[in-house]
């Protein structure tokens, strides 16, 4: 092909006419790169085809067919943004990857919405870029996820970020299209009023009476598709579907998904183990430190990953000693596919009395946990990691409790593309401090998909 075949294009175009020939006529094979400018198909590299395209285009007007091409975003090819082509043709695209959180479409994203600050002193604001935020990020994977952090050293194995993505508004945490998956429980099952049988759902509360509170119902999770062999999730703060549970018949417990806040957003300090404090009810309670901020993004009440060949920190070791609780997280000792982790924030409501009644707390409907309850005096959130490996809780007073250990159970992203959860298990054992009437407390919570 010679350059030749070009001339008959008119003198006022003939800067695009140049870049044309210019590539098509030493163009010998494309180089595999990302996604750059001139790529139209997001193929990776930027063909002859592309170029031709460009040309037409320019000559034509408009951007339709290759938004790649336009580099400025007006709306238009011009002779620069071809040579820009051209030379991505002839060399190769930049080796850059997509960065997700900017709002800028990238090589292989499907979307991309933006982030928000968390951890620092920007805590809560949208943001475009790391250098948006100010001050601490926070760990997002590795042993520590979800601490503070001034960097990725100290991470174990994860990344410091000050700039999140979050899902559950259509875009995943991984800048890739989100779907719902309906996680329906394996209803609970206690043959003895204390304790709760394996692979079925449920909380065991622990202390120096033991007693178990079945669960059923339904869970809706927001799935992202994989990247980079992992699937993040989010579970929406109105995602979570449980009937309210009759306690001996002397109470009635609410189990429920709240849009939690913590000073920062940030679920541990920079240690990696101490919980930050919880401002979802009162913001001023971070005054001095980090601002209130959403934990998992505006409106969800979870947020993780699954990882499809493994994921570290699915092994969970938390001890109250003292009053202070520390939370160890290790990795398998194997590598297990589709293993997961999700930073969760439950709301639990408690009413003294039987489930169902007139006025007060129980609303309109006359059922506690319903939509139209009024707020319970009783609430209490709480944020904690729940995992598909092993969670043991402990608690060193003076009545020793425990470890009281729960297994979870995979998944595998071939279910996760097929929209199925089917046969997951999420545990975790955490301690809880001086609860009124019954001291310390662990609380053992297995949840399981049908």
């Amino acid at each position: 092909m010679k350059a030749h075949r070009f001339a008959k294009v008119s003198t006022t175009c003939s800067g695009v006419a140049l870049a044309a020939a210019l590539a098509i006529a030493v163009l010998a094979q494309p180089a595999a790169a990302q996604t750059c400018p001139g790529d139209c198909d997001l193929g990776g590299d930027v063909t002859v085809d592309e170029i031709v395209t460009l040309v037409n285009l320019a000559l034509n007007g408009g951007v339709a067919g290759c938004d790649a091409g336009d580099s400025n975003s007006d709306g238009n090819i011009t002779v620069d943004e071809i040579i820009t082509a051209v030379n991505n043709a002839l060399t190769g695209c930049p080796d850059t990857e997509a960065t997700c959180g900017n709002e800028v479409i990238e090589a292989d994203e499907d979307c991309d919405n933006g982030g928000f600050c968390i951890g620092g002193a920007s805590a809560g604001t949208a943001c475009t870029a790391e250098t948006d935020c100010a001050g601490n990020g926070i760990c997002v994977g590795g042993t520590t996820g979800g601490a503070a952090c001034a960097d990725s050293t100290t991470c174990g194995g994860g990344e410091c970020s000050r700039c999140r993505p979050f899902g559950g508004d259509g875009c995943a945490a991984n800048c890739t299209n989100e779907s719902s998956i309906a996680y329906n429980l394996v209803p609970g099952v206690s043959p003895d009023g204390s304790s709760l049988d394996s692979g079925t759902s449920g909380v065991v509360v622990n202390s120096i009476l033991e007693l178990a509170l079945p669960l059923e119902g339904s869970i809706i999770a927001i799935v992202g598709e994989e990247r980079n062999g992992q699937i993040p999730i989010t579970i929406p703060s109105n995602g979570i579907d449980t009937p309210a549970i009759g306690v001996l018949g002397l109470a009635c417990a609410c189990v429920s998904g709240t849009a939690a806040k913590t000073c920062g957003g940030v679920v541990f300090e920079a240690d990696g183990a101490t919980l930050a404090e919880d401002c979802t009810a009162n913001e001023n309670a971070c005054a001095g430190q980090a601002p209130c901020a959403f934990v998992h993004g505006p409106g969800n009440t979870a947020s993780g990953s699954i990882g499809c060949a493994s994921l570290g920190g699915t092994e969970l070791d938390a001890i109250l000693e003292n009053g202070d609780l520390s939370i160890t997280r290790t990795d398998s000792e194997v590598a297990v596919p589709g293993s997961s982790t999700l930073l969760t924030s439950i709301g639990i409501g408690l009413l003294l009395g039987p489930c169902t009644g007139s006025g007060g707390e129980y609303g309109a409907d006359g059922q506690f946990c319903t939509d139209d309850d009024p707020p319970n005096e009783n609430a209490a959130v709480g944020t904690g990691i729940v995992t598909t490996g092993e969670a043991c809780g402990t608690a060193l007073g003076d009545f020793p409790l425990g470890p009281f250990c729960r297994s979870g159970a995979p998944t595998s992203c071939g279910d996760v593309s097929q929209g199925t959860l089917s046969g997951t298990c999420l545990v975790t054992a955490l301690p809880f401090a001086d609860v009124p009437q019954l001291g310390d407390i662990v609380g053992a919570i297995e949840l399981c998909s049908q």
